[in-house]
């Protein structure tokens, strides 16, 4: 999973960086890139059931999105238009090891080599995307 995350950060920069490209801003783009999540988790559910959750948890679903959906997506977004893809390739691909030395603070969760290993693989990737980044512009 550490990989797959790694790969979609990287992924996600460089689909975020196109629209940004094209002109439009960064509220248009946090606006209109999520429908094609929703459209698929919606079809992927049972309908009653999540009509059901949301009406009974409507406030935590709310503040839950809104401080660890939206506000870090609208962050990166600008980040993404304030700076150079490869600083966004980077900082994004700090996430996971961040998440795995958060693993060390809790002691009902044991930092697995799986997580250890993934890392130093989405780390070295990074690492050799920068490094063939910088010859490129040298």
């Amino acid at each position: 999973m550490a990989i797959v995350t790694g790969l979609s950060f990287a992924l996600t920069n460089i689909l975020i960086k196109l629209p940004f490209e094209r002109g439009f801003s960064g509220r248009q783009v946090l606006a209109h890139r999520l429908y094609g999540i929703v459209l698929l988790l919606l079809g992927l559910v049972e309908h009653f059931s999540v009509l059901r959750e949301i009406s009974q948890h409507w406030f935590a679903i709310a503040t839950t999105g809104l401080s660890t959906i939206i506000v870090p997506l609208r962050l990166i977004q600008e980040g993404i238009r304030c700076i150079e893809p490869v600083t966004v390739n980077m900082v994004l691909s700090m996430a996971p090891i961040i998440a795995f030395l958060f693993q060390f603070f809790d002691s009902r969760i044991a930092p697995s080599s799986h997580t250890f290993v993934g890392n130093v693989l989405i780390t070295a990737l990074a690492v050799g995307n920068i490094y063939l980044q910088y010859r490129r512009s040298a």
